[in-house]
């Protein structure tokens, strides 16, 4: 990690490393405290429906097997819904109904880049940092602080789609599968806004670098997904965070070990912060 945030007087009793956090414990209970309305806004509205609305209202429409077949069949066959929310890969209702859910990893990534640079280059710009100055603050206590509250955030989010979904038909391993690919599509783009936070010297540029990035593996993956159709995933799709997520395969197949791919690049794009 490079640093966001007041540097702490060091002191000989004092470790360099740990000196370099000190104070990590009260900006979290000051980001937390100022975030207490948005951050659990943004988990509740990107957990709850998924079984409430999602799986319910497919359920409630596409009531046999040979309804859901079709319903598959026709997602496949449109560039315009492989585009915008990936492709389903089997006709079960877990598939189909959490289908459309898809978006929600884009979704997640948005709210947390913002609560990334929102706690590091933002507060910069508004004269925070120097505020805690005076206080015994490391270096990386403001950037540890903010990634704390973005993973954990994203980490709710994922736990709490999967009590959601589990209070519904669909099998509780899919539940997992989806909640799990959910939390970790937040994460990799928090450790993405964490980055881009220290390469530039604004949030705005920070934001921008940020979202720019999502934006080019968002079309990695709708280019990569339209291309494939029905058939085996595109070397594109794999390219992007936001592929991986589809590539868990909830209910269908469930590929847990895809997760590696978000929990590699979260730990590399910290180190690299």
């Amino acid at each position: 990690m490079t640093a966001v945030g007041a540097t702490a007087p060091r002191t000989l009793e004092s470790p360099l490393f740990a000196a370099d956090f000190t104070g990590t414990g009260q900006l979290l209970r000051l980001y937390l405290r100022r975030d207490r309305i948005v951050l659990p806004l943004w988990i509740l509205l990107l957990s709850l429906p998924l079984g409430s609305v999602y799986i319910k209202s497919v359920e409630k429409v596409y009531s046999t097997p040979a309804d859901l077949q079709n319903f598959a069949a026709s997602i496949l066959a449109s560039p315009a819904q492989l585009a915008m929310y990936g492709p389903v890969y089997n006709s079960s209702l877990g598939a189909t109904a959490i289908w459309k859910a898809g978006m929600f990893f884009t979704l997640i990534g948005v709210a947390t880049i913002l609560t990334v640079i929102r706690h590091t280059r933002a507060d910069e710009e508004t004269g925070r940092t120097e505020l805690l100055a005076s206080t015994r603050v490391g270096r990386f206590a403001g950037l540890t602080a903010a990634l704390i509250v973005a993973y954990g955030a994203a980490l709710a989010t994922g736990l709490l789609g999967f009590v959601s979904l589990t209070g519904t038909s669909v099998p509780r391993t899919g539940s997992l599968a989806f909640g799990l690919a959910l939390a970790g599509s937040g994460m990799v783009f928090a450790s993405v806004a964490a980055v881009t936070a220290q390469l530039s010297a604004s949030a705005r540029t920070a934001r921008g670098l940020a979202f720019a990035v999502l934006g080019v593996t968002y079309t990695l993956r709708v280019i990569g997904d339209v291309r494939a159709g029905a058939g085996p995933t595109s070397p594109l799709t794999w390219m992007s965070p936001l592929g991986w997520s589809l590539q868990v395969r909830a209910y269908a197949g469930d590929h847990f070990a895809v997760l590696l791919l978000h929990v590699a690049a979260t730990a590399v794009l910290t180190v690299v912060a």
